[in-house]
């Protein structure tokens, strides 16, 4: 069955030849490692956009070549959001655009609404108002067929915002009437208080102060029951501005900033923290109070400089308002100090626009070479996928090379599980001849006397035992302790309780997890000499230290390869966790042990 299995993914990937396939088949797993990466893209493009547009125009050829174009339609949705991220709007609007062409998008409502409405944001940022209307509008259209009552009210906000920046504030505050009877019925939604916020906005552009406070006070109302802060201080703003524009009620209006001063520190909201400073300023200076509006004016620079750009975040009118404080103080060197920095900042903040401006067009520049890089590749591909079709003759010996493939990989696959058995057999015999020898641990817990005089019944005891183990299991060598070993010339300072007791502190502290496990180390632990440490593992286990301690750490490298909840673990990971100082002492120490590589061992111990 298996060979079948081989034969059927061969034909598979050569259905161009056969014509016997869709090629769904042999791109099954490439689809899903492509949509993995478009996800993972898709997830991360808020924090790292420029990572999410680099990903994606390497993928983009893979993507185009799919028998659906939802992967692209995707991809090229991500690309537009990320050059929106970044304030590259024309970007953004020509990737819209891309992803609005796709067939994927005319079959998924819900991805349409999200493309036309982001595209008529992106033109309304770029100022074209006609264009952000019509999208709008056509998002209207599907919002009513295939979406709620709230997403048609936002749209309809949207529209409301666009008229306010063409000054058509009749065909704005109609639009946000419309929002407001489509959410009767949800009075906790978000878009309530924007819908209120931009209402004060019309009625303030229209010089009906009075409803501009009303509405803007119950959005004021609406934020702080929500929990919607930062939306509440912008409010509170707006109302304080509405009130000094009108040049009444000062003391209202700085009594609404100080405690919206006090809310913003406390929320951490340092820019509109600056921009109700900069109001105490101009309520001070229409009070003909330069010396205090001065005050407030070095508080809100303070923090605008503060800002992460300040060239574009810093109001122009803090000069505007110094040289205003100066004026009236007859200072005319801070006058012209003021003005001087009013003049700075117009033109750093111009050379910033227009730097920003060059960088977004050579963005542009290479991003249409990357097109055409992508156009290129995408050709080549299909050129690649059309010369399959002249390749029957090459598919025909390629068939046979993957059958005489397939039955060698069986052979060997069986070999491996024949060896397999044998190392899981020698180790059963080894944990036999372990509980055997396990009488002798009691007598390694105390020195024996012959310690002290040279002679002991216990070492005679001992060998006697061991030689009891070796009838048990002759051939215990094959995957263990070389027991039989004991039959050589016994050296000097060779005894069973000094290897047992080394065995067992090894085992208890798990030293051979250690990388730099010493013989002197083992000689601090356990209270016995090097020498004979060395001598007694020599003698009763046929191998020298190093073989020794990395017989333990094959043993647990083994436990962890056969353990499927250890999969995540790569094979270095699992030679450097079990003690091993270098690749090439694990995998022939592994290969001396079980007769296989770890790699082969994981397989066969799991399959």
């Amino acid at each position: 069955m298996r060979c079948l299995g081989f034969i059927v993914i061969y034909l598979l990937a050569f259905e161009d030849v056969w014509g016997i396939s869709d090629r769904t088949g042999s791109q099954s797993r490439s689809v899903q490692a492509l949509n993995q990466q478009l996800s993972h893209a898709e997830q991360f493009l808020f924090q790292y956009p420029d990572s999410a547009i680099s990903s994606m125009q390497q993928l983009m050829p893979e993507f185009i070549l799919q028998p659906n174009d939802s992967l692209a339609a995707r991809a090229y949705f991500v690309i537009a959001t990320s050059y929106y991220l970044k304030d590259y709007y024309r970007l953004a609007v020509n990737n819209y655009e891309r992803a609005l062409q796709t067939s994927y998008s005319n079959e998924n409502p819900s991805f349409r609404i999200r493309v036309i409405n982001n595209l008529g944001v992106s033109h309304d940022l770029l100022l074209n108002h006609d264009e952000a209307l019509r999208y709008y509008i056509e998002t209207l259209t599907h919002e009513r067929e295939f979406g709620s009552p709230a997403g048609v009210a936002e749209v309809y906000n949207n529209i409301g915002l666009v008229y306010i920046s063409i000054g058509n504030n009749e065909a704005a505050l109609e639009a946000l009437n419309k929002a407001e009877a489509l959410i009767a019925d949800e009075p906790e939604a978000f878009i309530n208080g924007l819908i209120l916020q931009n209402k004060g906005i019309v009625y303030h552009a229209m010089e009906l102060y009075e409803e501009a406070m009303q509405f803007i006070e119950q959005a004021i109302d609406f934020y702080a029951e929500h929990g919607f802060y930062h939306n509440k201080l912008q409010s509170v703003l707006n109302l304080a501005i509405n009130l000094i524009d009108r040049k009444v009620h000062f003391d209202k209006a700085r009594s609404l900033l100080l405690s919206g001063i006090e809310e913003a520190i406390e929320r951490d909201i340092p820019l509109l923290h600056g921009y109700m400073k900069l109001e105490l300023a101009h309520i001070a200076l229409l009070r003909e109070r330069p010396t205090e509006a001065l005050s407030y004016l070095d508080i809100a620079a303070s923090i605008f400089d503060s800002m992460e750009d300040p060239f574009l975040s810093f109001p122009l009118d803090v000069f505007r308002y110094q040289i205003e404080a100066y004026a009236l103080l007859g200072n005319a060197a801070g006058v012209r100090e003021a003005m001087q920095n009013y003049e700075d900042l117009s033109w750093e903040r111009d050379i910033a626009q227009r730097a920003k401006a060059v960088e977004e067009l050579k963005t542009e520049l290479s991003y249409n070479e990357k097109l055409a890089e992508i156009q290129q590749k995408t050709s080549e591909l299909e050129t690649q996928r059309i010369r399959t079709l002249l390749a029957g003759s090459i598919a025909v010996l390629l068939l046979f090379t993957t059958l005489f493939l397939v039955v060698t990989y069986r052979q060997r696959e069986k070999k491996l599980q024949q060896i397999y058995k044998l190392n899981q057999l020698a180790r059963a015999q080894f944990s036999m001849v372990e509980r055997l020898t396990s009488e002798d641990e009691e007598e390694a817990r105390a020195v024996p006397e012959h310690v002290a005089n040279g002679k002991s019944e216990q070492t005679h005891s001992a060998q006697t035992k061991q030689s009891e183990i070796e009838e048990v299991s002759p051939n215990s060598s094959q995957n263990g302790h070389n027991h039989t070993a004991e039959a050589k010339k016994k050296p000097e300072n060779a005894e069973r309780w000094v290897f047992n007791k080394v065995q067992k502190v090894i085992a208890d502290e798990k030293l051979h997890l250690e990388k730099d496990l010493s013989l002197s180390q083992l000689a601090s632990l356990t209270g016995v000499s090097t020498r004979a440490i060395s001598a007694s593992i020599n003698y009763y286990s046929g191998y020298s230290f190093n073989h020794f301690v990395n017989d333990y750490r094959v043993r647990t490298a083994i436990m962890l390869l056969e353990d499927e909840s250890q999969n995540y673990l790569s094979i270095d990971a699992i030679y450097e966790r079990c003690g091993f100082s270098s690749k090439t002492t694990f995998y022939s120490a592994f290969d001396r042990y079980t007769g296989m590589t770890p790699y082969q061992y994981r397989k066969v111990s799991q399959s």
